[in-house]
């Protein structure tokens, strides 16, 4: 053996696998970036990780060729040592290179389209790239991103345009990619570029739609106006590109002279630029700007509905239920002044949701449906909607559509796959979830959805290989996904059992999801503890209690006939969710 390790020393073949491993390492990484952005099929990036894999043993084969030259002059002459190192590299080629292929191979050829021209992209479709800043300050960006913003809003309100969303669009920010390439990213007939300049009291855009097929000029227009009279120029240039793309649609564009304070609607753009990044100290400090808007601008529906929207981001996502008041008073202002805004009217239905105010979700998500139903917001509102009365397959409809118009966010991709293993149809999560893998190959939940939808699949080879890659750190509460499922799987119940056990105990200091524990106990046949824990997510109004029935393993479902659960079942909040169950089919059924 020592023979060996001074064989491969000597070719410095283990300096070589180093700075391979590293080099390729970059390299995977660098085209996992690339991926996304310039709309690389779907194979690409397990064929860039296979040729990562299989070119190891290549290159030290190649390294302890030179070795062997450099030692032994210009012919190749090894010694027993070097041909016994040469024989084991070449196995393994071999055997990487067979493993790597017999797995990857059926995946690529299944994934790779038919050869056929592709599909077009639906005349009436556009996307809305962030507008160039030139107003010399970066410190402005948010400006510019913002009229970005407003005009894709503007335009995905409108029920026959479909309008790329703004993950999807702003994926582009800052690249020199060529237009064609990004509609084929997102699947469009057009692009909506251009630039703003603002200075002082002034504003002005410059604005082209572009031709997505082959990158000519559809339409090209330049503003120049009062910042007071900027959200008259947003309905002008949000007419211009609807008729270009569909000269009927002009007369739906009316054009109403809207004036507002620009200082207000400066700290409009840059409080929503503060929502956008989601955390406790931007959302308060978004709260603070959109307050003073709301104080300078009070007739200004979309900075009410701005800031009712943070307001209820801080309630749900950081436990502050007197934010929660605040947003309905906001938010009900809001729509008094703009009966049609759709920001105030999802914000009402998701509001409402947490509140457990079933009809108030009825009757929100009906008028927002009415507004706007092919929107990307109309159609994740639908998704939740289907989802808290328990209609997994609508709300998978809906994900699935939203995700087309937002192809390059992982969210919407994990939300398909998400979907389609609640439904059990564990071959298109499979391929759902290699989509998401593909915007972000490394992302822990995505991984952990992968391998669940493995366990469901009765894969458990596959699994256990897929569980030693997740990450190893957080609390108990995390073993409940798959690691949780695999042993479950694998028969092991009391160690699974011990697992849950854990996770109440963390769950009871620490706060957590009082349904996933429920959800977990009645998974290893605990029907006391089940029932215990679905009393503790009654009392949270925990919306996913609800759905327990629907997705609950056949063979554990008798515990739904339980004195306990019916008992619970009974209750009025959960009979009202009950009569509105009804009433929200068929305003799903209608929008099929």
């Amino acid at each position: 053996m020592q023979h060996l390790v001074e064989a491969v020393r000597s070719k410095k073949l283990d300096r070589i696998a180093i700075g391979y491993g590293v080099g390729a390492w970059a390299a995977v990484q660098a085209a996992s970036i690339a991926a996304p952005a310039f709309a690389w099929p779907q194979w690409a990036m397990p064929l860039a990780i296979t040729a990562a894999l299989i070119g190891l043993p290549a290159v030290l084969l190649g390294g302890w060729a030179v070795g062997v030259k450099r030692q032994a002059g210009r012919l190749l002459k090894p010694s027993q040592p070097d041909f016994q190192v040469f024989v084991l590299l070449a196995l393994l080629l071999v055997a990487t290179a067979a493993v790597l292929l017999s797995t990857i191979w059926p995946k690529l050829s299944a994934s790779r389209p038919a050869a056929s021209e592709p599909a077009m992209a639906p005349a009436n479709s556009v996307a809305v790239l962030p507008f160039v800043n030139l107003s010399g300050d970066p410190a402005k960006e948010y400006f510019s991103d913002g009229i970005s913003e407003e005009l894709l809003n503007h335009l995905a309100n409108t029920p026959e345009l479909r309008v790329a969303a703004r993950t999807s669009s702003f994926a582009f920010k800052g690249r020199r990619t060529d237009v064609r390439t990004i509609a084929r990213s997102l699947h469009v007939r057009a692009i909506l570029e251009g630039s703003v300049r603002e200075a002082g009291t002034r504003v002005r855009v410059q604005a082209e739609l572009v031709n997505g097929a082959d990158g000519f000029q559809l339409w090209s227009h330049s503003y120049d106006r009062e910042l007071t009279n900027v959200l008259t120029l947003q309905d002008e240039i949000a007419r211009a590109v609807a008729s270009s793309l569909a000269a009927k649609l002009v007369r739906q564009f009316s054009i109403r002279p809207r004036k507002i304070d620009p200082e207000a609607y400066r700290l409009y753009l840059l409080g929503k630029s503060y929502v956008m990044r989601g955390n406790k100290d931007d959302l308060r400090t978004a709260i603070s700007l959109l307050k003073k808007v709301a104080d300078r601008a009070p007739s200004f529906a979309d900075g009410l509905a701005m800031l009712g929207d943070a307001e209820m981001l801080l309630a749900y996502n950081y436990s502050d239920a007197a934010s929660l008041r605040d947003a309905e008073q906001v938010l009900r202002k809001a729509l008094s002044i703009d009966p049609k805004n759709v920001s105030a009217l999802k914000a009402l239905v998701d509001l409402s949701t947490v509140t457990w105010r079933w009809n108030d979700v009825l009757k929100y998500f009906h008028m927002l449906v009415t507004v706007s139903p092919n929107s990307y917001d109309g159609l994740i509102s639908r998704s939740g909607v289907a989802d808290a009365f328990g209609y997994v397959e609508e709300s998978s409809r809906a994900d699935q559509a939203a995700s087309q118009l937002n192809p390059l966010s992982l969210a919407s991709k994990f939300n398909v796959a998400a979907g389609l293993q609640w439904q059990r149809k564990y071959a298109a999560a499979a391929a759902a979830v290699q989509e998401a893998l593909v915007l972000s190959p490394t992302d822990p939940d995505t991984r952990s959805l992968e391998c669940m939808i493995e366990v469901g699949r009765h894969h458990l080879a596959k699994a256990r290989q897929l569980v030693a890659l997740l990450p190893k750190e957080g609390g108990d509460q995390n073993r409940l996904g798959c690691t949780f499922q695999l042993t479950l799987a694998e028969g092991h119940r009391d160690r699974a059992k011990a697992m849950v056990d854990a996770a109440a105990s963390d769950a009871q200091k620490n706060g957590g999801s009082n349904t996933d524990i429920a959800d977990s106990y009645l998974k290893v046949g605990d029907y006391a503890s089940a029932a215990r824990w679905y009393e503790r997510a009654y009392d949270a109004r925990e919306r996913a209690m609800l759905n327990a029935p629907r997705l609950a393993p056949p063979e554990r479902r008798s515990f739904f006939q339980t004195r306990e659960w019916l008992a619970l079942w009974h209750r009025p909040p959960i009979e009202q969710w009950s009569a509105a169950r009804v009433k929200a089919g068929e305003i799903l059924r209608r929008l099929r």
